[in-house]
């Protein structure tokens, strides 16, 4: 069962890229790819960005969802060993999770898991996971605070700064209201104009001074 908070809901959703390695762009992962970017403005968190009374509009976006994976798994027949593919993979089936899709959040476990046992060196994996154990339950912030914390330390320096936003969920969760606090700070560094993450910082701060 889902037990996201209200503060998640808050605050920005995964916009967070990672600095990609360098390859040779294929036209038909960057049509993919195209298509998870305009997936994520609509189910990248919990809830998602449509109305549940709007039968139509859930349908469409699970539609797509559904499409976007059946792309990624006929490709992935070819390509098993592909990190790459896994990820995204991963990816799509956490939107489709917050979509409540019956067995994506499943999914996007073991993509994940298998993205970062192909590649144990991109930090996106992690973050993606890190997002969806956040997202998920409460129990899992530890898991998500290590998914984060590996996500930070594979990525190049300054590039990974929602990871920060995701670690303060974590921590806030766990009640390391210190920790929450010190990574708000650093994030509001790197984002000052970010209004919900200060009003998350005072939830915070208010929380440690009790």
């Amino acid at each position: 069962m889902r037990t996201t908070s209200f503060l998640f809901l808050l605050a920005v959703g995964s916009n967070f890229v990672f600095a990609q390695k360098s390859v040779t762009p294929d036209p038909v992962l960057v049509q993919i790819d195209s298509q998870i970017d305009s997936l994520s403005h609509i189910a990248d968190s919990y809830p998602p960005d449509i109305n549940p009374e709007d039968s139509t509009a859930v349908q469409a976006a699970v539609a797509f969802c559904d499409h976007i994976v059946d792309q990624l798994e006929a490709l992935l027949k070819n390509e098993s060993g592909n990190a790459g593919l896994h990820r995204r993979l991963g990816e799509v089936f956490r939107m489709g999770h917050n979509l409540n899709i019956k067995g994506a959040g499943q999914n996007a476990v073991e993509h994940l898991t298998t993205a970062i046992k192909l590649d144990p060196s991109d930090p996106d994996a992690y973050f993606s996971l890190g997002l969806f154990y956040v997202n998920a339950n409460f129990e899992f912030a530890p898991e998500a605070e290590q998914m984060f914390r590996k996500a930070l330390e594979l990525s190049p320096e300054g590039s990974p700064s929602y990871a920060y936003q995701g670690l303060a969920f974590a921590y806030y969760y766990q009640g390391k209201m210190e920790e929450s606090v010190m990574a708000w700070h650093i994030f509001l560094s790197l984002h000052p104009d970010s209004e919900s993450a200060k009003n998350l910082l005072k939830i915070a701060l208010g929380k440690l001074s009790h």
